[in-house]
Order: C-alpha cells, then structure tokens, then sequence
C-alpha cells in the first residue's frame, strides 16, 4: 500500500470516528463547534477579543468615573465601585483603584472632550467583539467607517450604563445575602451567602454579554438560542476570574519577578 492511500485511509477512519461521535446530541455539538472553529481560526479571533477587551477596560472605566463624577462625592458609592473593579481586574486592583481615587479628585477637569475620547478608545474591545461574532454567525453586513465607529461606541455607553446599574442594585445583593433562615443551620447559611456574594459578578457578566448577544449581530437571534451560549459562557467567564485568582494568591509568584502586573 503507497503512502498515499495509508494516509487517504487513516483521514477516512478518523472522518468515521468523528460522525460517529457527532451522532450524540452534546458531544456532538461540541466537537461541531471545535472543527468550525478551527477553520475559522477562532484562536486568533479570541486572542483580539481578549487583547482589546484588556486594552479597552481601563478607559472604559475612567469614562465611566468621568460621567459619574459628580456621584461619586458620596463614599458609599466609591466603594461599591472599587469593589466592582476589583472583581473586574483581580490583580492590581490598588493600582487601578488608587488611579481610580485620583480621577476623581480631578473630576473637575474631565470635560465632555475627555469623555468622548475615553469613550473612543473603549469602543475598540465592541469593534473585535463585534468581528468575532460576525464571523461565528457567518453575517456579513459591512456599514462605512465612520457609521461603525459610532455604533461601536453607542453600544460601549449602553454597557457603561449596565455597569452603573450593577452598582445600583448591589445593595439588593447585600441584603439578600443578609436573608439567612436560622431553620437551614450554619453550613447552609455559609453556602447561601457565598451564593448571594457571587450574584452581583454573575449578573453583571451575564447582562453585558446579552447585551452584546443581542445588538451586535446584524440578525436578531431568539432567546432559545442564545440562552444556552450565554449560560455557558458566564460561567466560563466567572470561573476562569475564580481560577486566575487562585492561582495568583495561592500559586504563582508574578511579583517577585515583575511586582505589581
């Protein structure tokens, strides 16, 4: 047998090895969406999502302090925000939080200028979001330039309003973690407070990326199918946050070698 019909032979077995596996309903959908996604190249699609979104985030936020600035008098509110980017940026949150405290002593200099700016730049993390969910649902709509940059940056203040509201009903988190039955005893009570803690990051999470489910793609999808995507993805989200954390304070040792990342 030539090399050639081996190597034809071994593609075929392994093509039946794969339908095979693709007739159940899960494992199938999951081996399906691997072999789109690597032809096409999902790698290097959420490599530029995760690099503009990292790059995007702190102008996000310093425009997001910029427009609440006048709010921010009140210390209760600075520190639900401080609490909200440390669950944003697990590492290096007293850097962020004390550029954060400076901003806002500077408040006054931040003019409608600045913030449309700081607004630009974030817009960049919604344009890769945007490519990559255009190439995941094979849409093809493009607008001119200038007509994408603004609707880039419509949909970056539409998120900054949903981070506003998280920190609005965060004291509804707080008092539902304070609703603790005594019939239930203390282990359940500590299993439903740290149920409750998690609520304000799971919400948050889940409202932005339906957010961005729904209006980035050129086609509305209905909820039925968006639902088990956007559950599969916050939990993704919140555990990867969970995991770095641990393994930063637990693990690794980043700061003997570069301090503060």
């Amino acid at each position: 047998m030539s090399k050639t019909s081996a190597g034809r032979s071994v593609a075929e077995t392994a093509k039946a090895a794969v339908d095979r596996v693709c007739e159940y309903p899960v494992i199938g959908l999951l081996v399906r969406a691997g072999l789109k996604g690597q032809h096409d190249g999902a790698k290097d699609m959420a490599a530029s999502m995760a690099f503009f979104s990292f790059l995007s985030l702190f102008p996000l936020i310093l425009g997001l302090i910029a427009i609440g600035g006048f709010f921010l008098n009140s210390e209760e509110i600075q520190t639900r925000l401080h609490e909200l980017i440390i669950n944003i940026f697990p590492v290096s949150a007293d850097f962020v939080t004390g550029n954060i405290d400076s901003l806002v002593r500077l408040r006054g200099a931040a003019s409608i200028a600045s913030v449309l700016v700081l607004m630009w730049s974030a817009s960049k993390m919604v344009a890769a979001l945007s490519r990559g969910i255009k190439n995941a649902l094979e849409l093809d709509r493009p607008y001119a330039f200038y007509l994408s940059r603004l609707r880039n940056v419509g949909l970056t203040l539409l998120v900054s309003i949903v981070v506003f509201g998280a920190i609005a009903i965060a004291p509804a988190a707080e008092i539902l973690a304070d609703l603790r039955p005594e019939a239930l005893g203390g282990r359940w009570n500590a299993f439903f407070e740290l149920i409750a803690g998690q609520f304000v990051g799971f919400a948050i999470t889940f409202l932005m990326l339906g957010i961005i489910y729904t209006l980035i793609p050129f086609e509305r999808l209905k909820w039925t199918e968006m639902l088990p995507g956007l559950l599969t993805a916050t939990f993704a989200i919140e555990l990867g946050k969970g995991a770095f954390g641990y393994h930063h304070t637990n693990v690794s040792s980043y700061d003997l070698i570069y301090g503060s990342v």
